[in-house]
């Protein structure tokens, strides 16, 4: 990710219902201070320090966030972050809302374990530019791409994100993307990062990089009658 991403870190008073165990979820015990007084706010601040923000540390703070309960004695031990206003339900995530510019997105898949079998209650990070191909606006103090969520597979093992269509870097120097990073006990950490099929930057010497990177996938775009681009693309995970 480049360093012209900044953005206003995630506004979630999380509190500790069970951190612990919520950080289960995701394959790591997350310790009860880690939710509290914005501990887990900091680490999001903290993955910032040095100038470009360190994708795995970036990962890894939205991943802390996603294992504090955000409402409280009863609350889904696996609430994900959201946006605000946006309703909290695990498996469908409203990436970005009705106002922001561009043209509607929804992707969706599903995470498969090592063995190819749907796998539930793993996370999923998404993040990507705006449709001018910021990750914030110009000038913002932080490196936190602005549109950004985490989704928790249902027992299908499936995610859905709904956002707009991401422009390419304003500099030309890589085609529109989105990236996606996803997680589970007993298995590695995979990220992908989709183009899009029929971009004029995706050259040739763009296809022989994708033919030797395995996080990087071409997925076909369909419109539909609504005007609503889409597409779908299953994560395989390996196991530790």
């Amino acid at each position: 990710m480049r360093s012209r991403t900044s953005n206003k870190t995630l506004e979630t008073n999380c509190r500790p219902a069970s951190p612990l165990d919520a950080g289960r979820q995701f394959g790591r015990a997350v310790p009860a201070q880690a939710c509290v007084s914005g501990g887990s706010r900091s680490a999001l601040r903290s993955a910032e320090s040095g100038g470009m923000m360190k994708r795995d540390a970036f990962v890894t703070a939205l991943l802390l966030l996603a294992a504090c309960s955000c409402s409280g004695p009863g609350a889904p031990q696996h609430a994900p972050v959201t946006l605000p206003g946006q309703p909290v339900e695990s498996a469908r995530i409203i990436l970005s809302d009705a106002n922001e510019p561009g043209d509607r997105l929804v992707f969706s898949g599903r995470v498969l374990d090592y063995r190819g079998q749907p796998l539930s209650k793993a996370a999923v990070v998404a993040y990507h530019a705006d449709h001018s191909g910021l990750y914030n606006p110009p000038n913002s103090a932080s490196r936190t791409p602005r549109l950004r969520a985490v989704a928790v597979t249902d027992h299908n093992g499936g995610f859905r994100f709904s956002t707009v269509r991401p422009g390419a870097y304003p500099d030309g120097s890589e085609p529109a993307h989105i990236h996606l990073a996803a997680v589970a006990p007993a298995h590695h950490l995979r990220y992908v990062t989709y183009w899009f099929e029929g971009d004029p930057l995706i050259t040739a010497e763009q296809r022989r990089r994708r033919a030797t990177d395995p996080e990087l996938v071409i997925v076909d775009l369909n419109r539909g009658a609504d005007g609503v681009w889409s597409f779908t693309h299953d994560i395989r995970l390996e196991g530790n």
